[in-house]
C-alpha cells in the first residue's frame, strides 16, 4: 500500500493552510515526536532542572526584601533561560528540516540520521537569529519605555498610541515566525533571511497575521487544557504549601511542575511550527506563479530575450 503524502508545495487558501496544517502533524506526528524527543527535550530537560535549583536557592535566601530578589537571575536562571532559547531553535531547526526533506521527496519521511547531518548549521544560524532577535526586543522595550516617560501627561496621545503598539506587535510576531523556516529551508547565508522574510510577506501581511493568530488559538486551547489538568493534580498535593518550612521545597517542587507541564504543552508548538511551515511554502508558489504569469504576459509583447535565458 502507498504512503499517503501531501503536497505541500502549491497555492492555498486560508482555510486549506489551516486544514493541511492538521492533516500533516495527523500523517507525521510519531517522527516530529521523534525529533522532538532527541532534538529538543534534553535542552528542555536541562533548562528545567537549572531553573527549578535557581528558584530553590533564591527562596532559600529570600529575606522579605526587595534586594533579595536580585539573587533570583544568578548563573543558573541565566544558564536555564539560554536552554530554552536552544530548545525553540532546535525545535525550528528540525521540523523545518524535515518539511524541506519531505517536500523535496515527495513525500517520503526523514529519518533521524538524515536530520543530523542537516542539523547543526540550520541550529546555530537559529540560535544566532534568535540572539539578534532579542536584543532588538530589548533595543525596542527601551525606546517605548523612554516614550511612554515623555507621553506620561498626554493620556490622549497614550490611548492613539495603543493599537499601532498592537500592530507593530502582530507585524513583528509575523516576521520572527515565518524568519526561521526562510532560514532553515531556503539555506541562505547568514543575514540573509532578514530580507528574505520582508520579500516573502510583501503584500501578505495582513493575511498572516491573521493565519498566525488562529495557529495560537489552536496552541492554545490545546495548551490550556494540558495545564489546567496538571496544576489541578498539582493543588490537589500542596495544600500545606504555604506552611514556612515546606516553602522552598514546594517552590522546587511547583518549579518542576511547571517545567513538566511546559515540557508537554510545548509538543502542541508543532501546530505553529508545521502552520508556519505551510505558510511559508504557499507563499513561496504564490510568488513563483505571479513570476511566472508576468513571464507569459510579456510573451508576443515585443520584449527581447537576454541571450541564455531559458523559455518556459
Amino acid at each position: 500500500m502507498m504512503n499517503q503524502s501531501l503536497q505541500l508545495r502549491k497555492i492555498r487558501d486560508f482555510g486549506e493552510r489551516i486544514g493541511d496544517t492538521i492533516q500533516f502533524i495527523k500523517m507525521n506526528w510519531i517522527k516530529l515526536l521523534g525529533l522532538y524527543a532527541v532534538y529538543v527535550i534534553p535542552f528542555l530537560l536541562a533548562g528545567i532542572i537549572l531553573g527549578a535549583n535557581s528558584i530553590g536557592d533564591f527562596l532559600a535566601r529570600f529575606s522579605g526584601g526587595l534586594s533579595s530578589l536580585n539573587g533570583l537571575l544568578g548563573i543558573k536562571m541565566i544558564m536555564a533561560l539560554l536552554m530554552f532559547l536552544f530548545a525553540a531553535s532546535s525545535y525550528a531547526a528540525v521540523v523545518y528540516l524535515y518539511m524541506d526533506h519531505y517536500e523535496k521527496t515527495n513525500g517520503i519521511a526523514p529519518s533521524i540520521s538524515d536530520i543530523g547531518r542537516k542539523y547543526i548549521t540550520s541550529f546555530l544560524y537559529n540560535v544566532a537569529y534568535s540572539f539578534l532577535l532579542f536584543a532588538m526586543v530589548i533595543f525596542g522595550a527601551a525606546i517605548l519605555s523612554i516614550g511612554f516617560v515623555i507621553v506620561k501627561n498626554s493620556p490622549f496621545l497614550i490611548i492613539a498610541i495603543i493599537p499601532l503598539l498592537f500592530f507593530f506587535g502582530f507585524v513583528a510576531m509575523v516576521f520572527i515566525l515565518m524568519l526561521f523556516p526562510v532560514n532553515v529551508i531556503g539555506k541562505g547565508t547568514f543575514g540573509s533571511a532578514i530580507p528574505g522574510t520582508f520579500r516573502l510577506l510583501k503584500g501578505r501581511w495582513w493575511f498572516s497575521i491573521g493565519f498566525i493568530l488562529i495557529l495560537f488559538i489552536i496552541y492554545y486551547f490545546f495548551s490550556m487544557a494540558i495545564s489546567t489538568m496538571l496544576n489541578l493534580v498539582f493543588g490537589f498535593t500542596s495544600i500545606n504549601m504555604m506552611d514556612p518550612e515546606k516553602l522552598v521545597g514546594a517552590g522546587k517542587t511547583y518549579a518542576y511542575v511547571f517545567g513538566l507541564t511546559t515540557l508537554v504543552q510545548q509538543v502542541f508548538y508543532l501546530v505553529i511550527f508545521v502552520g508556519c511551515g505551510v505558510h511559508y511554502f504557499s507563499l513561496q508558489e504564490e510568488k513563483l506563479g505571479a513570476g511566472l504569469e508576468q513571464k507569459i504576459d510579456s510573451i508576443g509583447t515585443g520584449e527581447k530575450r537576454e541571450a541564455g535565458s531559458e523559455e518556459y
